[in-house]
């Protein structure tokens, strides 16, 4: 490594050495201080990180060539982002000199690492606020609302001992993808998507009561089944099927979306030529596939636009009643959802995003439901103290959630860029617009790639602060655990990729501190940085094998992202893919309302 004085790099210095403890004055703000008889990546990352502080060559082997290129191109990302803010990198370096307790070191560490943590709410704010709002002329009814709802499978697990499993092949080949919290195929226990469709039927009695629904309305519920192995699409879809028919749901028409579906929507209605209707691979693949299976809806259904719920939430109609005085529909569809107006920008925008929020539930247990409506779902951490110093993600999240929960009045004009898979709809007329989506290989936070590739077509959010989705966190923590490695490594792809997607929009004001957080120019150290921390922590608690995978699959994968980067790959692919989509929308609107009707009839449990 040559040598280099200049502020940028010594403002690198400055955060590694305080990071791991080396300025010889603060303890390790990053918290890795290594227990005495630290060997294994441990002891390897500890003597980088001092490497890196002093400024001199890490004598990396033969076999750590990937390593290598991935600690350069991050010091190279950190250097060349404050080379160009020369007077910002020696004003930090002082603010670091200056500070005198170890929360405040910190705090400037995390907002140098990440400067989406350094906005000021008075900046935000204004980003958010919409003007000249015009409601709908035709406001969207209740009955021309489709829920969408995705289910995820996995393996049998080793226990299993049903029968059926027999007719599974011995070796399901590699997976398709990962999530976060599948369910396993015969499982006998808790069961997400049946919990789920038994407490919507609830609401919707509920609804009914209230008159929001004719009597003998079923309402339209369209479940996509993603599985993480294609070979068990088939036998998840006939064991939900099976399941679903002893429901007795009363009040809803549950269509089912499969692989099988998608290939037969294909191939009869597009002849083939729209592979990417599927619900097979990354998150990105089924969002789409939902969001764009409404508006196979509109000419059989009058359906004109769709709101996704996640199968670990609930509207909980009758509280949300009892706490506002409407109903979960009748908050949903209020008259600005597909109005128009202005942001802050002053561009005219169409309002086609419905944007709620959720309540915890563990919240609801201590407050009562009408207690927790306005609680933020997330907090922000106490302390920048700790292992994520170098990406302190949850400190954007919990203040930008905190900040949109201020609010308590739709009319109050607000569009912020935090949306969330299970929380939020579109219509029709703004898929038609934007056509936004997400992009196939997206395997993390797919609902806000979804939002913020829509913005330059013209389509904006409008939150309604009573729109309001339980989030029953409580029940999927035992499986999210399961994949905590996948969603690390997930969440690091993420952030390169986002920071090049926010870049060929540009779109980044608009998404500021989150998920803006996200997309950072600073994307290539910090990935880098926070990988190595989690292997740190991995490595030190004994789990060497975890921190090894850990590092080699991320390291690996951000190899492989950043040449495709680099030689346009993904900027090609971008484009095709929403000229993909663009097809599929002319495509629609020239299809038949018989043929769409025969086609979802095969949909119907």
């Amino acid at each position: 490594m040559p040598r280099d004085l200049s502020p940028a790099f010594r403002l690198f210095q400055k955060t590694i050495a305080l990071a791991a403890g080396l300025d010889g004055e603060t303890p390790a703000l990053s918290g890795i201080t290594p227990p005495s008889d630290a060997g294994g990546k441990a002891h390897d990352i500890m003597e980088l990180l001092k490497a890196l502080a002093a400024g001199r060559e890490y004598p990396f082997s033969f076999d750590q060539a990937l390593m290598k290129e991935s600690c350069n191109t991050a010091v190279k990302t950190f250097t060349d982002y404050y080379s160009r803010k020369s007077t910002d990198a020696e004003e930090k370096l002082n603010l670091l000199e200056r500070a005198a307790e170890p929360e405040e070191k910190a705090r400037l560490v995390a907002e140098i690492w990440a400067p989406e943590l350094a906005v000021a709410d008075e900046e935000i704010l204004p980003r958010w606020r919409l003007k000249d709002c015009v409601p709908h002329p035709v406001p969207v009814r209740p009955t021309e609302v489709v829920l969408q709802l995705n289910a995820l499978y996995t393996l049998p697990e080793e226990s299993c001992h049903d029968p059926r499993r027999k007719t599974l092949p011995d070796d399901p080949g590699p997976p398709a993808a990962h999530y976060d919290h599948p369910v396993h195929l015969y499982e006998t226990g808790h069961h997400e998507l049946i919990t789920c469709l038994k407490e919507l039927d609830r609401d919707l009695a509920f609804e009914k009561e209230q008159g929001v629904f004719p009597r003998d309305y079923r309402l339209p519920v369209l479940v996509s089944l993603s599985v993480t192995h294609p070979v068990l699409d088939q036998a998840v879809e006939t064991w939900v099927r099976d399941l679903l028919r002893k429901g007795d749901y009363r009040h809803m028409e549950i269509l089912l979306l499969t692989e099988r579906a998608c290939r037969k929507i294909d191939g009869e209605l597009f002849q083939g030529e729209a592979p990417f209707f599927t619900v097979l691979g990354a998150y990105g693949a089924h969002f789409n596939a939902l969001k764009y299976a409404q508006l196979l809806l509109e000419p059989s259904r009058g359906i004109r636009g769709g709101f996704k719920l996640d199968t670990d939430e609930g509207i909980h109609s009758r509280d949300l009643f009892e706490a506002t005085g409407k109903t979960w529909f009748q908050t949903l569809c209020h008259p600005y959802w597909g109005g128009r107006g202005r942001d802050w920008q002053n561009r005219e925008v169409l309002l086609g995003v419905n944007e709620g929020e959720y309540v915890n539930e563990k919240d609801v247990r201590e407050f009562g439901y009408a207690g927790a409506l306005r609680k933020p779902d997330v907090l922000p951490p106490k302390s920048c103290l700790g292992s994520e110093i170098f990406f302190l993600k949850g400190m954007a999240h919990g203040r930008t959630t905190g900040l949109y929960n201020r609010f308590d009045r739709l009319d109050d004009l607000i569009s912020h860029p935090v949306v969330k898979g299970g929380g939020y709809g579109i219509t029709n007329e703004a898929l038609r617009l934007a056509a936004p989506f997400t992009l196939s290989v997206v395997g993390r936070a797919e609902d806000q790639q979804f939002y913020f590739s829509g913005l330059p077509g013209g389509i904006r959010g409008i939150f309604h602060p009573n729109l309001r989705i339980v989030h029953y966190k409580d029940r999927v923590g035992k499986s999210e655990k399961k994949t905590e490695l996948t969603r690390f490594a997930g969440d690091m792809f993420r952030l390169v990729l986002f920071s090049h997607l926010v870049e060929i929009l540009d779109v980044k004001e608009d998404i500021d501190p989150m998920p803006g957080i996200f997309a950072s120019p600073l994307a290539g150290a910090q990935s880098f940085f926070h990988t190595l921390m989690k292997t740190y922590s991995l490595s030190a608690a004994g789990k060497e094998d975890e921190a090894l995978y850990l590092l080699e699959e991320v390291l690996q994968t951000l190899q492989t992202l950043r040449r495709d980067i680099a030689n346009g790959s993904i900027k090609n692919l971008f484009f095709r893919e929403r000229e993909q989509w663009c097809f599929f929308i002319k495509r629609v609107s020239d299809l038949k309302k018989e043929n769409l009707q025969r086609i979802l009839s095969d949909l119907r449990v």
